[in-house]
């Protein structure tokens, strides 16, 4: 890639809320947070994705998330 086709896509990443939306303007990439999580999964079960009654809480961990990872990312133009 040119540098001017990585900065074109920096700038739609950007534009389209692609890496920074949500929770992670506000706590950074990657935040997980238990209420997405169980609204993610409420919506798959509701799909018929997945079966309703996992414990969802085996799946993931949240004590490595919502750090602000890249938050200065967004800011930065």
């Amino acid at each position: 890639m040119t540098d001017g086709q990585i900065a074109y896509s920096i700038t739609k990443l950007k534009e389209y809320g692609i890496v920074i939306a949500s929770d992670a303007e506000k706590s950074g990439i990657g935040c997980m947070t238990d209420a997405r999580w169980n609204d993610f999964y409420a919506k798959m079960v509701s799909a018929g994705a997945y079966e309703a009654g996992i414990d969802i809480s085996k799946a993931y961990a949240t004590q490595f998330t919502c750090k602000g990872v890249g938050i200065e990312l967004a800011r930065a133009e």
